[in-house]
């Protein structure tokens, strides 16, 4: 299938090759597969402990029909009086795509629908729940909720739900007008009145996914999957290197993964206030004229989302700008996704803390050291002690984000050398000055004051973001260390200064998360 995908120059088939790469190399399992000649079965299975591998070990499988019905008004009233509910995250769908391995698990439901109108033949790539279909209206993948199934067979066990879907659906909106990543804007959920276990009604859920029509392909640009890129199969097959324009080592690439990284990590910080899940099988890169043009990122559940930054960023100074940003806003409380620094408050939770470790962590720390560690392998470094690609991603967001001091945390030597202590110092800064911004604007605008008390009850009572300087849990926070409060807007932004620092405290209490 490599050889026939690599005919075609078109986007239909450019996907083509993308989805079939994808399937075919997988950095995750070739370089786990490598440690096992040197270290325990019991610490390998620490160590990696990526479904990827798993669903290598036991699939052989490529294709996944793909049964379609063409939805019209008739189908889906009776659809709707016989199940349970449906959900349709929008308009209502032109068609319907079930894989025909499903026919088993949703045995009632294939009875509903009736025999399909065709059938599509569909690439199971290696995360082992998403298909990528290649019909006249063009390539999508389809991502399948598959927790529910009765035989797994070459499925991978994973969840998807609707608050994901939604969560997706905000991120494309706010993301329409960026150009290096995959929409995801459109889903479908049937839940059936049968019982699946626990209680739990059994459902169909799947999400869309398609290349952003804005995006701009050169005539001899490739999209390559990062966990394709990073195994060493792939760099062994010299016929495909050649079809592909790689003519250099991958050696010589590093620097231009390197820059790319960094861009894709200042563009999050500074740009959109949107931090990807950035491990490999969510990054592909834009490869053209032998050279690593950018980044391009899918999954769009995954995503933590730094409110603070972004209300910098957008600078809604007056109450109309702020409506419009306090409804983007809202968007994202379908999901507990938010940055490290400015964390939830949930008050019926003790959440925070966790929350704060894990999402930066999961970003820059463990996405990267998988990376990292599969370009020290590739490279033939000390695989375990090699950082030599992560100093090279901070070298460039040294000139991209640079750092206004270096106390507080850790030392100055230590924030020049650790790429997640330098990113966590930079928006340890960035959430500063906008709060120091802010606080200064509730003050020039005479913004009412409000007392202790009445802030208290907001943040014991709703769901809060706070900016960075501020306690980490709610039980933490010393209500003898705030000095003035302003109201800036109508009781949903506060400043404060608590412990002698600015301090940005947002209430959501529409929607609870």
């Amino acid at each position: 299938m490599i050889k026939y995908a690599l005919n075609y120059k078109v986007e239909n088939e450019r996907l083509l090759l993308f989805a079939t790469l994808s399937r075919h190399f997988n950095s995750y399992f070739e370089i786990s597969r490598s440690y096992l000649d040197f270290i325990t079965n019991q610490v390998s299975a620490f160590l990696f402990t990526s479904p990827f591998v798993d669903f290598y070990k036991r699939s052989a499988q490529d294709k996944c029909n793909i049964g379609v019905w063409t939805v019209d008004e008739t189908l889906f009233l009776n659809l709707k009086s016989r199940v349970s509910y449906v959900e349709t995250f929008g308009e209502q769908p032109a068609k319907i795509y079930i894989p025909l391995d499903f026919q088993e698990s949703f045995r009632s439901l294939f009875d509903l629908l009736g025999s399909p109108d065709h059938v599509l033949e569909g690439l199971l790539v290696s995360s082992g729940r998403s298909v990528w279909v290649f019909d006249k209206e063009g390539p999508f993948c389809i991502k399948y909720d598959t927790s529910q199934l009765l035989e797994k067979k070459y499925f991978t066990e994973a969840h998807l739900n609707e608050p994901g879907i939604w969560h997706s659906k905000a991120v494309t909106e706010m993301l329409r007008k960026e150009d290096n990543m995959f929409f995801e804007e459109a889903g479908l959920s049937i839940v059936l009145e049968e019982v699946y276990e626990n209680e739990e009604k059994r459902k169909l859920t799947y999400l869309i996914r398609k290349l952003n029509p804005n995006f701009n392909f050169a005539s001899d640009d490739n999209l390559i999957p990062l966990h394709c890129f990073l195994s060493p199969r792939f760099w062994q097959n010299d016929e495909l290197l050649n079809s592909l324009g790689i003519n250099r080592p991958f050696t010589d690439f590093v620097p231009e993964l390197a820059e790319v990284f960094a861009d894709f990590i200042t563009n999050g910080i500074a740009r959109t206030a949107i931090h990807f899940e950035s491990h490999q099988q969510n990054i592909s890169l834009q490869v053209g004229a032998g050279k690593i043009k950018k980044i391009i990122v899918q999954d769009l559940q995954d995503i933590f989302f730094d409110p603070i930054a972004y209300f910098g960023i957008a600078h809604p100074i007056e109450a109309a700008d702020f409506q419009v940003v306090r409804d983007k806003l809202f968007n994202f409380q379908w999901l507990l996704h938010f940055n490290a620094q400015g964390e939830l408050i949930k008050h019926d939770a003790l959440l925070r803390e966790a929350l704060t470790v894990s999402s930066f962590y999961r970003r820059y720390v463990s996405n990267q050291a998988h990376v990292n560690e599969s370009v020290a392998v590739l490279s033939g470094q000390d695989n375990f002690l090699s950082h030599d690609f992560e100093t090279q991603v901070l070298n460039h967001l040294n000139m991209s984000l640079p750092l206004q001091s270096t106390g507080g945390v850790v030392d100055a030597d230590v924030l020049k050398n650790d790429l997640f202590w330098y990113i966590d110092r930079y928006v340890y800064e960035q959430h500063q000055k906008i709060a120091d911004e802010y606080y200064s604007i509730a003050i020039e605008r005479k913004a009412a004051q409000v007392g202790v008390d009445e802030l208290m009850s907001h943040i014991k009572n709703f769901n809060v973001i706070v900016s960075a300087n501020f306690p980490i849990h709610i039980s933490k926070i010393r209500e003898e260390m705030f000095e003035t409060i302003y109201d800036l807007f109508d009781k949903s932004v506060f400043l404060a200064r608590y412990d002698g620092k600015a301090v940005m405290i947002m209430i959501f209490r529409y929607v609870s998360i």
